[in-house]
């Protein structure tokens, strides 16, 4: 039993997530409270609860998809009405400080548990662009 997943719906009219053959995706966020194993030999797939397996899903709140780049990060997607969409952020921005903190010293792991923390959290974030913008962090649904 997995208790309140976080569940991402797609829309997409093309590619792999419209493919009729495509279930879903099983997220870390699900992934990371189990222990998983292949038994090759019976094609058998056992999931076994682990240490984190009471910890809550907890996604995003930013809406943003974000990849590491020589300046910083990209933003590779913008969830439209997500809370970095209400802050003016668009597909391709590439932010180079979070904070007053420049992003070539921040982790990309370590800015993605940022942009999971509590709603309300507010993250200010300098563009490429010299644009400056604040997200105040809200849960997707």
């Amino acid at each position: 039993e997995i208790k309140a997943p976080v569940a991402m719906l797609s829309t997409a009219a093309g590619g792999v997530f419209n493919e009729g053959g495509y279930a879903g995706n099983v997220g870390y966020g699900v992934l990371h409270r189990f222990n998983l194993v292949l038994d090759y030999p019976h094609k058998q797939l056992f999931v076994e609860p682990n240490a984190a397996a009471g910890t809550p899903d907890v996604h995003d709140r930013a809406g943003l998809w974000i990849e590491r780049v020589d300046k910083g990060f990209e933003l590779i997607e913008v969830v439209p009405g997500g809370a970095g969409a209400q802050a003016g952020l668009k597909k391709g921005d590439v932010v180079v400080a979070v904070d007053g903190v420049p992003a070539t010293e921040i982790k990309l792991p370590e800015l993605r548990d940022r942009m999971r923390a509590a709603p309300g959290t507010k993250l200010r974030l300098n563009l490429a662009d010299g644009r400056e913008r604040t997200v105040t962090l809200k849960d997707q649904i």
